[in-house]
């Protein structure tokens, strides 16, 4: 009867101790949640500043990061909306570039450029970290097609990278039917907290977080030969890569639905040339190529075009300060070529 006892205790403190957490939570939570069970949260009117210690090279020490009233990074929206030229960027990390401040990012940088030449123009920074194809789509519908922009450029790729199911890895169930858990987790602070924290020790350990020595792509399973996971992915990406097609599929469907023209941006890595891992992202970017010129969509191909420099990165794929502005100045002649073609 002792040990019962004990049980007892030990569960009605665990108990105590989560509703607790639970209750401080909703009072204060100091880490920005934006994916809540199926669903995608945007902070709108958000202001962080981040001191980056150590400093790291390429980087500001300190990053002035905030969203507008939409909950996207830029300039509020035009009151004019019809006779503004509206630009939206969607992508992942890479898009949003969290450790590089409002003004520096390569879309901040793209839409400095373009307005030298166009004062009615528009664009903002959709990026959400860690978003793959899969939560794309769950930005456009809920967002993104409501919003109707003239244009919406995608830098996709990194976060689909050598993956086919996204029901756990990307954080979302695309469709509606939810289970008692993700139930139970859209309404939970600590239960979002606790998912969000286990998606990004996934980002860590597939290289994608922010952080990594540009030249760790040297130590990746991709690039050991002997690697049991590198052999057998041949045959993986078969099957990976089509679906990843069929994500841009819905994408490009659930632009032209809404009267969205879409440009889509391939992925750029530090990684060598001549490595597996970036043989294999080469993969993905030129599957993105064909289906844009089959479906004659504008698709910049960045992953090529960007330099294997390690001043323009501050890891394996983000950007440095110097990166976004070279980013920016690739895209702004094809950018404005696309522009151009639909006037």
């Amino acid at each position: 009867m002792v040990w019962f006892k004990k049980i007892l205790t030990i569960f009605i403190g665990i108990v105590v101790s989560l509703v607790l957490c639970e209750i401080v939570l909703r009072i204060y939570n100091p880490f920005q949640s934006r994916v809540r069970g199926n669903e995608i949260i945007l902070k709108s009117n958000y202001k962080r500043t981040v001191v980056i210690e150590p400093e790291i090279s390429g980087l500001d020490k300190e990053v002035k990061y905030s969203t507008n009233s939409l909950g996207f990074r830029g300039p509020e929206p035009p009151k004019d909306w019809k006779k503004t030229l509206t630009i939206i960027a969607i992508g992942g990390s890479t898009t949003e570039c969290s450790l590089l401040s409002d003004d520096s990012t390569w879309s901040a940088q793209l839409f400095s450029l373009l307005k030298q030449n166009d004062k009615q123009i528009w664009l903002n920074n959709a990026g959400l970290d860690g978003c793959s194809t899969y939560g794309h789509n769950i930005l456009m519908r809920d967002y993104i097609v409501k919003l109707k922009p003239d244009y919406a450029l995608f830098l996709v790729g990194i976060n689909d990278l050598v993956k086919s199911s996204f029901q756990n890895e990307d954080g979302f169930l695309i469709n509606r039917n939810e289970s008692f858990f993700r139930k139970l987790l859209k309404k939970s602070e600590l239960f979002t907290l606790i998912a969000n924290l286990m998606e990004a020790m996934k980002s860590q350990k597939a290289n994608v977080a922010h952080g990594h020595d540009p030249y760790e792509y040297k130590n990746n399973d991709l690039n050991n030969p002997d690697s049991t996971y590198r052999k057998n992915l041949n045959a993986q990406l078969d099957k990976m890569i089509p679906e990843y097609i069929s994500r841009i599929d819905k994408l490009n469907k659930q632009c032209t639905s809404s009267g969205i023209r879409p440009i889509f941006i391939t992925q750029p890595k530090f990684d060598d040339t001549a490595s597996n891992s970036w043989k294999v992202m080469e993969r993905y970017n030129d599957a993105l190529i064909e289906y844009c010129n089959q479906n004659k969509i504008p698709v910049i191909d960045l992953g090529r075009k960007m330099p294997k420099d390690v001043t323009l990165y501050y890891d394996q794929i983000h950007f440095t300060n110097k990166g976004a502005r070279t980013i920016a100045a690739i895209l702004l002649p094809e950018v404005q070529a696309a522009l151009k073609q639909n006037k």
